[in-house]
């Protein structure tokens, strides 16, 4: 600002901090992905969709679904993983044969000692042969993960639009969300409000053995590709 340059903020996430509304105060314009990432109204707003390298997350070809049920993300309470677990378990009862992998892990004290109650969690309630922790893994082999995945599920608190819902949707995948973060994605009946109807849609997306959606991959290149949003950026610079 001293040199007289623009300043612009990036800011993904449901939280309204006095950080934030500081910054937002110091800069010239902020971007964001989505309007459930970024709560402030000011008119410095500009919503850019999310950066997804549409170049690498792209459906694979003729790969085997080998994991039925997936989720990513920090193992936090943020993500909300216990709820999953549980809607696995209601699949259970219902003779829904089914895993769940999850990837990622904790990084802070805080949250490993969440990874090791989460572990707990699903010892008590006997699931685990159906719960899977690969840990977290690099952003170079996830399109292929996703790939061979069925169905990419969410129950995350935090707010936010998650760019791993995204990167599934790039990779094809049918996506069953309770995030409130994917409100403005084109979920249509798979993003739910209750544990019920979360159950009911999964289990309509299982039975109808179609793990393409190529609506998803069209929309992600359409409104949140890495190779739309750096122009976008640009642009407010020139």
């Amino acid at each position: 600002r001293a040199l007289g340059k623009k300043v612009g903020l990036w800011y993904m996430h449901g939280t309204v901090s006095t950080s934030l509304k500081i910054a937002t105060k110091l800069t010239d314009k902020i971007f964001t992905g989505s309007l459930e990432s970024f709560r402030l109204k000011t008119k410095k707003l500009l919503v850019t969709g999310h950066g997804i390298d549409t170049g690498k997350f792209q459906p694979g070809d003729k790969i085997n679904k080998d994991i039925d049920l997936i989720t990513i993300g920090r193992i936090t309470p943020s993500k909300n993983p216990m709820q999953q677990i549980d809607i696995l378990k209601s699949l259970k009862e219902k003779g829904v044969e089914v895993t769940l992998t999850i990837v990622g892990g904790a990084m802070t004290g805080v949250e490993k000692y969440y990874e090791e109650e989460l572990s707990t969690y699903v010892r008590d309630q006997c699931m685990e042969s159906r719960v899977k922790f690969i840990g977290r893994v690099s952003q170079a082999e996830l399109p292929m993960v996703l790939s061979r995945s069925k169905v990419f599920i969410t129950t995350a608190i935090n707010g936010s639009l998650d760019k791993a819902i995204l990167e599934a949707m790039a990779c094809g995948l049918p996506v069953i969300s309770m995030a409130l973060g994917s409100a403005s994605l084109p979920l249509d009946s798979h993003q739910v409000t209750t544990e019920e109807e979360f159950t009911h849609q999964l289990q309509k997306v299982l039975k109808s053995d179609n793990f393409m959606y190529q609506a998803h991959v069209d929309y992600v290149r359409q409104n949140h590709s890495i190779q739309n949003l750096i122009p976008k950026i640009l642009k407010t610079y020139v």
